[in-house]
């Protein structure tokens, strides 16, 4: 029996519970520590956002799971990223949790050896641009990245991403990916603030914003291409259908970063049907590599 076990049968309840508020604002405070070391904001007004959203953030570090927000902006503001690059991040949002360089640097890590200078690079699902930015900094300007984004207000913040970081080898795609192209398909989201869980498969039901986007595929998207580096895929559960319209995509590509949820390996038999090998990178996500005989 582990510590914390023992502690939770011997404590009364009320201080098991007070054990519990604590651990829970100290993990929230650290959320915000990571961020105030790696962001600054871009002027003095920026900054003065990223104060005031910390402040404001203090007194809930403890409150109930469904009362609190992770990090989140109280206004718009520029933000820098300590070794990386400015992102536009929208207030009341999740898009600042979004682009930390050391939270993503493991999984950038797992696709550096394939993605050389002059490579191509498909960001599907790309946020505001986190991977976006990374992969046309890795390709170099002689290389090409085909960011792929279909929630129109995240598009535009990553039209800002590609435009203040002069990433002139990217080109946006602003639809969804799905296994035909040409559908019109309603968009879920969690709520207002969750852009990065939008999806055209989960959160159909909940109550809020009515978009519709059209679905194109990837096959459509690297027709003219001969051969593709690596790709990222973050769909928020759409990978499956997405893969059904990429057969040719497939056989053209060297590694596919993707998410996946712990339990769910049906992505996995997909890719080793079609010559990849699969291992886990984190909890989350899982690399493809193709298998070179």
């Amino acid at each position: 029996m582990d510590l914390r076990t023992q502690l939770r049968a011997i404590l009364p309840q009320p201080l098991d519970l007070v054990q519990k508020s604590v651990r829970t604002a100290i993990h929230r405070l650290g959320l915000w520590h990571g961020l105030l070391k790696e962001c600054r904001g871009v002027t003095e007004q920026d900054q003065a956002v990223l104060m005031k959203s910390f402040r404001a953030a203090i007194p809930r570090l403890a409150a109930k799971p469904g009362q609190w927000r992770e990090p989140q902006l109280i206004d718009n503001a520029n933000i820098a990223v300590k070794d990386g690059f400015t992102f536009f991040i929208r207030a009341r949002t999740d898009d600042i949790g979004h682009i930390r360089q050391t939270s993503h640097r493991k999984l950038l890590a797992s696709v550096a050896q394939y993605l050389p200078i002059g490579g191509v690079a498909i960001d599907a699902g790309a946020n505001i641009g986190i991977f976006t930015a990374n992969f046309a900094r890795a390709v170099g300007p002689s290389g090409r990245v085909i960011a792929v984004e279909m929630m129109p207000d995240t598009a535009g913040s990553l039209k800002l991403t590609i435009s203040r970081n002069n990433l002139h080898n990217v080109e946006l795609v602003e639809m969804a990916l799905a296994d035909v192209p040409g559908k019109e398909l309603k968009i879920g989201m969690l709520d207002a603030s969750h852009f990065g869980q939008a999806s055209i498969i989960r959160n159909l039901d909940h109550e809020g914003r009515s978009i519709t986007v059209t679905t194109t595929t990837l096959d459509d998207i690297t027709a003219d291409l001969d051969h593709c580096h690596v790709m990222k895929m973050d769909l928020e559960g759409a990978e499956g259908l997405a893969l059904i319209g990429a057969t040719r995509t497939l056989q053209i590509t060297d590694a596919i970063l993707y998410e996946v949820s712990p339990e769910d390996d049906r992505l996995d038999k997909v890719f080793e049907d079609n010559g990849f090998s699969v291992r886990r990178i984190d909890g989350l996500n899982k690399l493809a590599e193709k298998i070179r005989r």
